[in-house]
């Protein structure tokens, strides 16, 4: 590791953007096309937010998108396995 001269602050904690934020967000919003997509979003959007509480990263917008996008599509593929599984049972 090389030595900052002295007087030369270290860099800046927290600049930049939460992996995990953004990584919630492209997992919530692909998670159509998986079962495991959404599921992935709610983790990682969590556990985004509990980072960017920690280190003042940026991100908070897209974790919190991530949840709940995430949130929608499980909620969404319930509902319609639900009705799914009514409508193949159904008489007539």
């Amino acid at each position: 590791m090389t030595e900052r001269p002295p007087g030369h602050p270290p860099p800046a904690q927290g600049a930049g953007t939460n992996d995990m934020a953004i990584a919630s967000l492209v997992c919530s919003l692909f998670g159509w096309l998986c079962v495991i997509g959404p599921i992935l979003g709610l983790i990682l959007g969590f556990l985004a937010l509990g980072q960017i509480k920690r280190t003042g990263q940026g991100g908070r917008g897209m974790a919190i998108a991530g949840i709940v996008i995430g949130g929608l599509v499980i909620a969404a593929s319930i509902v319609f396995g639900i009705l799914g599984a009514i409508a193949r049972h159904s008489p007539g």
